[in-house]
């Protein structure tokens, strides 16, 4: 086959990388700049998506000795050559020195076990000095590798992944995200989550992507709720929706599905900021809240996945993504606790302690929680009094101030008037398992958990959940940060 057009594109030298695109794109403006100040960079020539040329240019520093490093690829994409160019004269370049590379197969290539030999060229070949995007003077070099080229060959420049993706519909997505697209096209972030675009390349299409994935909440809050947009893809299976719940989309929340579905206040990219710094404990996710490097691998390219520790998950944490930070209170532990005449979990001090207060509605914690309504510590004692006249069966109703561990003790009720509290018959106080006191079914481990499993549609469902506006909601969540 005959070339007669070469596709042009631009990025960093490519060191140790052995693929068949540039690592780390750029645009032909940023190349061209860096030409203009002697800066190096790479130019690859390709033809019918496969790699013919790379020119890496070394920049001022090198323009006395070697301005020029072309390698040539054959046609399984190996690099098989190298060729240095040197200054000649005034205007040209020759080949200064020669390798030759053989591969039996990809893993020798992969591994650079093969053949080299080095040699200067028997004659002297010369080549036009190029100005910046004269690159068909490469195509003499392609010669010499033995491809048929055209007397004219046209130069068709492709798009870097910041120049494809500079101006996607804005009504289709946040301004936030659209920059980020503009800066790094659609891409593997950190290792792990697919940054999807319109119109993007197989696997990173937000079209396709959104055929392929369930909507992230079944049953919305609200009748006619807008459909969530897809954005956003973790390589274990969860994933990252917009919910257009305002006509601006810098007012869009960010939902993340995986195990249930949370929605949170902040935008895409302070999502992806905290995110990649482990700032977020989110429970929807089975990935763990550690920090990881930002790099956003380009759409096609091979991935890493980091090796990262593993950490404990705090459901109080979790918790604060989902309902957003509390006012904190402090308790007389020792006081409370004498009154019931029984210690109590280290789950529920925690809680109260970091939503204690100002009560919204006391007797009740200070935060609201879709219907779900936790004792105050310090009306922990009379809450649980007021409901033992209800309670059926005696024997298994715990005894205020009795000292006699064993039987039920509440700790939360619901609009639907079940009520939730703790079976205190076992001797680790922190193991206590949270149940539904009056049929004895055990909904969690802990009550914080429970807390985490209703917000996120997980529980038992002792109350209504659902996506939506949190500002037309009777009791509003927002988390992770206060209300907008």
């Amino acid at each position: 086959m005959i070339i007669d057009q070469l596709e042009v594109s631009y990025g960093e030298q490519w060191g140790s990388w052995r693929g068949t695109a540039h690592p780390t794109p750029m645009s032909s403006t940023v190349a061209a700049r860096r030409h203009d100040l002697g800066d190096s960079y790479a130019v690859l020539l390709a033809a019918h998506e496969r790699p013919l040329l790379r020119a890496e240019y070394w920049g001022k520093d090198w323009a006395a000795r070697q301005p020029w490093r072309v390698f040539l690829f054959d046609d399984r994409s190996f690099e098989v050559r190298l060729l240095e160019l040197e200054p000649h004269s005034e205007g040209w370049l020759r080949i200064g020195r020669e390798t030759r590379w053989e591969y039996a197969d990809a893993d020798q290539y992969r591994s650079r076990q093969g053949e080299e030999s080095t040699s200067a060229p028997a004659d002297e070949f010369l080549v036009p000095a190029p100005a910046f995007g004269d690159w068909q003077v490469f195509a003499r070099l392609l010669v010499a590798q033995g491809d048929e080229v055209a007397d004219s060959v046209t130069l068709c420049d492709r798009p870097s992944p910041a120049e494809q993706w500079q101006s996607p519909p804005r009504e289709h997505m946040p301004e936030d995200y659209r920059r980020l697209l503009a800066e790094s096209g659609p891409g593997t972030l950190a290792g792990v989550l697919r940054l999807l675009a319109p119109d993007g390349p197989e696997g990173f299409d937000m079209r396709s992507e959104q055929q392929r994935h369930p909507q992230p909440d079944p049953d919305p809050l609200e009748w006619e709720e807008p459909k969530a947009l897809l954005w956003g893809v973790f390589d274990s299976g969860e994933t990252c929706w917009w919910l257009p719940i305002r006509d601006t989309p810098s007012q869009w929340l960010v939902i993340v599905a995986g195990k249930g579905f949370q929605q949170l206040n902040i935008s895409t990219t302070e999502f992806l900021r905290r995110w990649v710094a482990g700032e977020l404990d989110l429970p929807v996710l089975s990935l763990p809240p550690v920090a990881r490097t930002w790099t956003v691998e380009p759409a096609g390219q091979p991935v890493t996945v980091p090796d990262l520790p593993s950490v404990g998950r705090d459901p109080l944490a979790q918790l604060a993504t989902i309902i957003g930070p509390g006012v904190a209170r402090t308790y007389d532990w020792s006081h409370i606790e004498q009154e019931l005449g029984l210690p109590l979990p280290t789950d529920y001090k925690r809680l109260a302690e970091s939503y204690g207060g100002p009560a919204g509605f006391p007797p009740f914690l200070g935060v609201e929680l879709n219907g779900i309504f936790v004792a105050d510590p310090n009306e922990l004692a009379s809450e649980h009094e007021g409901y033992e006249p209800t309670f059926e069966d005696d024997y298994m109703w715990y005894e205020v101030g009795s000292g006699r561990q064993g039987g039920r003790l509440a700790c939360a009720s619901t609009e639907g008037r079940q009520i939730v509290g703790w079976d205190t018959s076992g001797p680790d106080i922190d193991a206590w398992p949270v149940l539904d006191v009056y049929t004895g079914e055990v909904l969690a481990r802990t009550l914080t958990e429970l807390l985490v499993a209703e917000l996120t549609g997980t529980g038992p469902g002792l109350t209504g959940f659902g996506s939506g506006d949190p500002a037309e909601m009777a009791r509003p969540i927002w988390g992770p940060d206060k209300p907008w």
